[in-house]
């Protein structure tokens, strides 16, 4: 890009950011599995992918990589297999992590950086590195089989949604092996009866579920049990447990060398696949923020929404401040040819 050409984009680009907060109430990206099939719903798109895996759980860690379970049993030696969801916002595909769930895994939550499964009434926990699991318990933690992990940061909360019987539990799960964990009904919840996967984004407890072979994704009130549903994502035509795991929408596309933050490193890779509004495709397909099929300021803009400086992963400037930043920038530029 020239100097000229820089400058002329900055000065929209100072025009464009007070209005970026539009952007940043965009909704989350939503994976949810069903079988081997697996559906991103992004906005008011849904794409369908086909995985090699059978899929019954699926969550979001704290540092943002995607971990998926299942139930079955490939290889019967009495494990199931644990699994990372590479690439979810490009093309998804499941890498093997270890053959040693047992039990095995209908859900899946983070407490913490601290991975618990819950398989019947059973709750244990995961140790990714050593490849063991370890009960929490004898003999569970309700009278009632199935459910579906949940874990709100915001309050240390672990929850358990028990669809057979339709009532949201908390678990005491930070107990010693040996001591069954304490369930405690908070209150019935409206979620239709069967299979469903549950998660927390944002202080919002998000469920997906089938019910007359439609999966359906929707919210639920931890205090109220409410369930509002948001959109029937497809027809299926088997009802099996479902998987759901949720992704922010700035889980960082602007993230181009996949460091965790966004900064002046993203932006040089950004710089060098502009091809101008309309002239794509761009040799970097990352690089099409808004996935229009090109790279142009409207994608800088993006990125100067999305920056955090390195080695941060949070801390997102205002757009006022961002627009001050551009016409600085103008004026730097300026001031250089002079």
């Amino acid at each position: 890009m020239s100097g000229r050409r820089f400058c002329s984009f900055l000065i929209g680009l100072a025009i464009l950011l007070p209005g970026l907060d539009t952007f940043a109430s965009s909704d989350p990206t939503f994976l949810i599995t069903n079988g081997s099939t697996l559906y991103r719903v992004t906005n008011n798109a849904v794409e369908t992918f086909q995985l090699d895996q059978s899929i019954t759980a699926m969550v979001t860690a704290p540092d943002g990589t995607v971990w998926a379970g299942q139930t079955r049993d490939t290889d019967s030696d009495g494990n199931a297999e644990l699994y990372i969801l590479d690439d979810p916002l490009g093309t998804p595909t499941l890498l093997p992590q270890g053959d040693f769930l047992n039990p095995r895994a209908v859900s899946l939550a983070f407490a913490g950086n601290q991975l618990y499964g819950l398989h019947s009434t059973r709750l244990y926990s995961i140790d990714i590195d050593q490849q063991i699991t370890t009960p929490v318990g004898f003999n569970g933690v309700t009278g009632t089989n199935g459910g579906s992990l949940l874990y709100d940061p915001s309050t240390d909360t672990l929850y358990n949604a028990v669809n057979t019987a339709s009532i949201l539990y908390t678990v005491d799960y930070a107990l010693i092996n040996g001591i069954n964990p304490t369930a405690t009904a908070i209150t019935p919840i409206s979620v239709p009866n069967g299979y469903g996967g549950t998660e927390v984004f944002d202080g919002q407890f998000y469920f997906a579920g089938v019910t007359s072979n439609q999966m359906r994704l929707g919210t639920i009130d931890p205090q109220t049990g409410e369930y509002t549903q948001t959109r029937v994502v497809a027809n299926v035509d088997r009802q099996i447990a479902v998987g759901l795991a949720v992704i922010p929408e700035h889980s960082a596309p602007a993230d181009l060398d996949q460091d965790g933050d966004v900064d002046d490193t993203d932006y040089g890779l950004l710089f060098a696949a502009f091809t101008g509004p309309g002239s794509g495709p761009p040799g970097d397909p990352a690089a099409d923020l808004d996935n229009d099929g090109d790279v142009d300021d409207a994608d800088f803009a993006l990125a100067f929404a999305a920056f955090t400086g390195p080695g941060e992963s949070s801390n997102v400037p205002e757009p006022a401040s961002l627009g001050l930043l551009a016409v600085g920038g103008v004026a730097v530029g300026l001031r250089r040819r002079r």
